[in-house]
């Protein structure tokens, strides 16, 4: 059923198979880890997980049906209205986390948050309260471009709020620029601005940063894709 769906991003082959394990764990009340392929499900069970595929399979997400997601150790609460936090997103939060642990104070702004998953992140890895100058700010910003959202998949477009995917500009660089034009002025010493882009969308920040007489930095996932790219104060 899932692996059929047009209305999934297939990105990689395994995708269907976890979400329908993830499913099935939900379903059971259990963790996908400790699923047992020779157990019996009972039939109240497997309506519930005929249930959750029917869902899955029109494009409801994962995290909107379980009602949570995990990022960086974190358990979210996750609920239609807001973009559903990516795994992706954990990158920009610790090269963030890294940046803030090398100043002696420590202030962090998470632009266009949404659910807030990198702000979450930073704050449990630097607990206290913050106070002082600003040392990062971080963005996963609605990078899509405005005539681009109709080619997303049904998964993303039908359920993801169009404000958490465009910010209307014809390029999806809007917000982008207003916030490298307006966050040196409040950085302070060695300040980062991290964005967390697309791939292809990676050259393009990076001009803006050097116009803005930035030093660029970019950070690559284990997979080798560009996903972060930062700019530094320079001093």
């Amino acid at each position: 059923m899932l692996r059929k769906s047009t209305a999934i991003d297939h990105w990689r082959a395994a995708i269907a198979r976890e979400d329908a394990e993830d499913l099935l764990a939900l379903a059971l009340g259990g963790a996908a880890e400790a699923l047992d392929p020779e157990a019996i499900v009972p039939a109240r069970v497997a309506r519930r997980y005929h249930e959750y595929l029917e869902r899955r399979a029109a494009g409801e997400p994962v995290a909107l049906i379980r009602g949570v997601v995990e990022f960086a150790g974190l358990t979210l609460a996750v609920r239609p209205g807001v973009f559903v936090p990516r795994g992706s997103s954990e990158l920009l939060a610790q090269t963030a986390v890294a940046a803030l642990r090398r100043r002696s104070v420590k202030v962090a702004v998470d632009v266009a948050c949404g659910a807030a998953p990198v702000a979450c992140a930073i704050a449990a890895a630097l607990p206290g309260r913050l106070r002082g100058e600003v040392g990062a700010f971080t963005m996963h910003p609605p990078y899509v471009a405005r005539q681009e959202v109709r080619a997303l998949p049904r998964e993303i477009r039908g359920f993801e709020p169009r404000h958490t995917l465009t910010d209307g500009s014809p390029d999806g660089l809007g917000l982008v620029r207003d916030l490298v034009q307006e966050a040196p002025s409040w950085l302070r010493g060695r300040g980062v601005l991290l964005f967390e882009v697309a791939p292809y969308l990676s050259r393009p920040v990076q001009a803006l940063m050097r116009r803005a007489d930035l030093e660029v930095t970019v950070q690559a996932d284990p997979g080798g894709i560009t996903r972060v790219v930062g700019g530094r104060l320079r001093g």
